[in-house]
This record gives C-alpha cells, sequence and structure tokens, in this order.
C-alpha cells in the first residue's frame, strides 16, 4: 500500500517479515555515528563574580545533522580573550551511561556543562570531545562559540 516497500504487515511478537533483513550493531554504528559537534545557541552565561557559569550546550551531530548520545570525554574551556590566553580547562567524563545521561537533556537533545567562566565581558568557548568509533578507533570533535552576557 501507498507505495512502500512491505505496504501493510502483520508482525507478531519476536517475528521479523519475510524479505527483511535487520542490521546488525556495526552497521547502525557507522551510519548514525558521530560526525561533528557543535556548541548549541542556547548556551549562555548565568550569575555573576564568583557565581558566574558558562553553560554549554554541546550537541553531537551525525552526519545527516541529527543529534545522537554517544559516550566520551569532553574538554570545555573558557578564556576572556579569543586567542584563549589566560584560558581554563575542565574535563568531564562522559564515558560512563549514568554520567552520559544526566547531563543529556532530552529537550534540547544537548549535553549540559556548567563550568566556572572568567570576568564580565563575553566568554570565548572551546569545546573538544575524545571518543572512540563504533569500531574502536580514537577520534576528537572540536567546536568554538563565545558567549555574551545577558544586556
Amino acid at each position: 500500500g501507498c507505495g512502500q516497500r512491505f505496504g501493510r504487515v502483520e508482525v507478531s511478537p519476536g517475528a521479523v517479515p519475510e524479505g527483511v533483513t535487520l542490521p546488525d550493531a556495526a552497521a547502525v554504528v557507522a551510519e548514525f555515528g558521530p560526525a561533528r559537534v557543535a556548541v548549541h545557541p542556547l548556551s549562555r552565561l548565568e550569575g555573576s563574580g564568583e557565581s558566574r557559569r558558562a553553560v554549554v550546550h554541546v550537541q553531537v551531530l551525525d552526519a545527516y545533522g541529527h543529534d545522537v548520545k554517544w559516550p566520551g570525554v569532553v574538554s570545555v574551556e573558557v578564556a576572556p580573550t579569543e586567542s584563549f590566553a589566560a584560558s581554563r580547562v575542565q574535563w568531564v567524563d562522559l564515558t560512563g551511561g549514568e554520567e552520559n545521561a544526566r547531563v543529556f537533556d532530552t529537550i534540547s537533545r544537548c549535553y549540559t556543562l556548567r563550568v566556572p567562566a572568567p570576568g564580565t565581558e563575553p566568554v570565548y568557548v572551546r569545546v573538544r570531545w575524545l571518543l572512540a568509533d563504533g569500531e574502536g578507533r580514537p577520534g576528537a570533535f572540536d567546536a568554538q562559540s563565545v558567549l555574551t552576557p545577558a544586556k
């Protein structure tokens, strides 16, 4: 029906329709694994003085531009200047399922990381996501942004 490959199919629990081959895990990971990271526009500065924080929303995106969850170790570098002079780096271990799920925001589909933010002016942010692909090869993705204080 309606030009769909299989039309209407009745499937009983545990059954796979005739002619359908399900992909193995390696094929799924290769197709939908991370292709890049981005600092989402929801990222912002909160608070002031010693309690000032950069709230960095990090998107992990597949080759189609869709958000994915993925284990990794993330560095968030913040600096008061574009040259990243006098920067501070904070590492976050997201290799474990519980910690990874804890910082993943299901509404924005981003990882939300809060780090101390220097100064009172804009803050320059650089994110590095260290990971292993579906075949265990190490890799890294980088993204940058600038966060401006609310007026």
